[in-house]
C-alpha cells in the first residue's frame, strides 16, 4: 500500500475502462429493455483513484470494495427509483 502517495496506485481511466465491454453491456441492456446504469463516472474522472472519501475504492482490478459500494447505495437507490417510474 502507498498510503503516503496514492497517486502511484491511480491510473488513467482510459487505461482501465474496456470501452468495448462497456458498450456491449449498454447494448445488451437496451436489447432486453433493461436500464443500463453508467457507473464509470461514479468511480473515475479522467483518472481512477485508489481512495475516495478516505475509503479504499478497489478490492482488485475489477471489483470495488464493499465499503465503497455502501457509499454508492444512495446513488443506486435513486437510479433504481427513477427507472421504476
Amino acid at each position: 500500500a502507498n498510503l503516503d502517495d496514492t497517486v502511484v496506485c491511480s491510473a488513467a481511466a482510459s487505461d482501465l475502462i474496456a470501452e468495448d465491454i462497456y458498450a456491449a453491456e449498454a447494448a445488451a441492456a437496451a436489447a432486453s429493455a433493461a436500464t443500463f446504469v453508467p457507473t464509470i463516472g461514479w468511480l473515475c474522472t479522467d483518472r481512477c483513484e485508489p481512495l475516495a472519501a478516505n475509503v479504499t475504492v478497489y478490492r482488485d482490478r475489477d471489483h470495488i470494495t464493499a465499503t465503497f459500494a455502501g457509499l454508492l447505495s444512495d446513488r443506486f437507490r435513486q437510479v433504481i427509483s427513477a427507472a421504476s417510474r
